[in-house]
This record gives structure tokens, C-alpha cells and sequence, in this order.
């Protein structure tokens, strides 16, 4: 997954709630979205979901101000770790 929750198991209840927590197919081998799509196409009404990504980072970005000399204002946090914050 591209991103969501690490660590905890999260319950979904259908295909779009899975998309909107932990994002949409992927490629290279990366087949949880599959899964899910296939199992809630199946008929599966509950699916438990547990992200593991050792070591993935949360993206930031800091924007300073416009004082000599410039400091940090404000700090932007993506909502969970993974290379999908890099592009926000």
C-alpha cells in the first residue's frame, strides 16, 4: 500500500474505504489492492488490514519565514509514512 496506518490492523468494509485509507493498484509485484478488490468482489463483507513498512518515513516539508534570518514557520506533515507524501 502507498500509504495509511502502520503498525495497527484497520477493519474496512468495502473497496473504496480500503482506497481511501491506503491508496489504489500499484505495480511491481505490490498486490494488496488486488487482494482486497478481489475479496470484497467475492462477496466479503469485513477485511482486516495491516500495513508493515520497516523503517518508512513520514514526508515533511518546513516553510520559513521571511526574516533575516529566516526561520521555520510552519511544518507540513503527510498523514502516514511511505514515498506517496513526496508528491503532495
Amino acid at each position: 500500500a502507498e500509504r495509511g496506518p502502520i503498525g495497527e490492523v484497520v477493519k474496512v468494509f468495502n473497496f473504496t474505504e480500503f482506497q481511501t485509507l491506503y491508496g489504489d493498484f500499484l505495480d511491481g509485484g505490490r498486490y494488496l489492492a488486488h487482494g482486497v478488490y478481489q475479496f470484497f468482489n467475492n462477496g466479503g463483507s469485513v477485511c482486516y488490514i495491516g500495513r508493515v513498512a520497516p523503517g518508512a518515513e513520514t514526508a515533511t516539508v518546513t516553510v520559513q519565514d521571511r526574516g533575516a534570518p529566516a526561520q521555520d514557520s510552519l511544518t507540513f506533515r503527510a498523514s502516514s509514512p511511505g514515498t506517496w507524501g513526496n508528491g503532495v
